[in-house]
């Protein structure tokens, strides 16, 4: 039997020919996932069991619904990017237009961006406050000065 030896192609999962700039921002994608990975363990977990789930979820379970919102979070942002594009800059309104069919994350979102408001209303108020309440510094006159003036 006659083996041939081609020479090896770049090509995705699919077949598909792929260029060495592709593959070079595909394993940058993957070492940015990786590096990402386990950042949100501890608050899943928290959040998995004020969901329901038991005390200490198992790790696959944690894992995969990690992997399920790093790819969600992605897309979104994704998503929002294409939306800024055209003016240049992310914007809150690229991120409300994306969820604008969804009516509880549009609430929630709108709900999140009124207390951010009062709460820089707050912190204004309190540092005006602050800034009034302190008296001028009082002269202080030197010994040097009283000795001179006498």
């Amino acid at each position: 039997m006659h083996y041939s030896q081609e020479a090896p192609t770049n090509r995705d999962p699919v077949g598909e020919i792929i260029d060495a700039e592709t593959r070079a921002n595909d394993d940058v994608e993957i070492d940015l996932k990786k590096s990402k990975k386990g950042l949100l363990i501890k608050d899943i977990k928290y959040m998995m069991y004020g969901f329901g789930d038991v005390e200490e979820p198992l790790d696959e379970s944690v894992d995969l619904v990690e992997d399920m919102l790093l790819e969600y979070l992605e897309n979104f942002a994704n998503r929002a990017m294409e939306c800024a594009e055209r003016r240049g800059s992310l914007k809150t309104e690229d991120l409300l237009y994306i969820i604008r069919h969804d009516e509880k994350k549009t609430a929630r979102v709108n709900e999140l961006l009124r207390i951010n408001e009062e709460i820089k209303e707050a912190r204004k108020n309190f540092e005006l406050d602050e800034a009034a309440n302190v008296a001028p510094p009082e002269k202080v006159k030197d010994a040097d000065n009283e000795d001179d003036e006498q």
